[in-house]
């Protein structure tokens, strides 16, 4: 991720108000809001990746120091893990075409799932709280695998490999 894609993302996942307040800038919409800033990078193109930021922040904003900081952990957590999963190492993008198209090969009739898309927020030692120093990101498989009674190291050392080969079984599905 390049440094202006991280910070339109902080900006975005800042919201509407903060811009115009912090930043001192008018317009109808955040979009608007943004191309004055960012006016290379397309707001559709982060749309999905700006509402999860957002939606995980006003969850845990409080044990992060605000959601200021929870945007800025989250952004830097993300590139430094490169967009994948950090157990298994799925990328977000892998994630999203299975979900997306796995929902579509298989129609029980149900809605649409609501995980699986984006990466999720967990924690590394599930008897702690959410934290900067406890926190990782990690894809849905994981994150239902893992639960909140696998500590991180047992997580990795007894469970993260089957699921790496379930993600290598998909993707080699996919390709075909």
């Amino acid at each position: 991720m390049t440094p202006e894609e991280k910070e339109f993302l902080f900006y975005a996942a800042m919201g509407y108000d903060y811009l115009r307040n912090v930043k001192k800038l008018s317009g109808n919409t955040q979009e608007d809001l943004l191309k004055q800033l960012f006016p290379t990078l397309a707001y559709a193109d982060f749309q999905q990746k700006i509402a999860n930021i957002q939606r995980l922040a006003h969850k845990h904003k409080d044990s992060f120091g605000g959601k200021e900081a929870f945007c800025r952990w989250y952004i830097d957590q993300y590139d430094k893990q490169n967009g994948c999963c950090a157990y298994c190492g799925v990328s977000e993008a892998a994630c999203r075409h299975f979900f997306e198209t796995q929902n579509a090969r298989h129609d029980t009739g149900s809605k649409r799932p609501t995980r699986g898309h984006s990466l999720e927020l967990e924690r590394k030692l599930p008897n702690q709280c959410y934290s900067p120093e406890n926190c990782v990101l990690i894809c849905y498989v994981c994150n239902n695998a893992k639960s909140d009674f696998i500590a991180e190291e047992d997580f990795r050392e007894t469970v993260a490999d089957g699921i790496k080969k379930f993600w290598k079984i998909q993707q080699a599905k996919a390709a075909k």
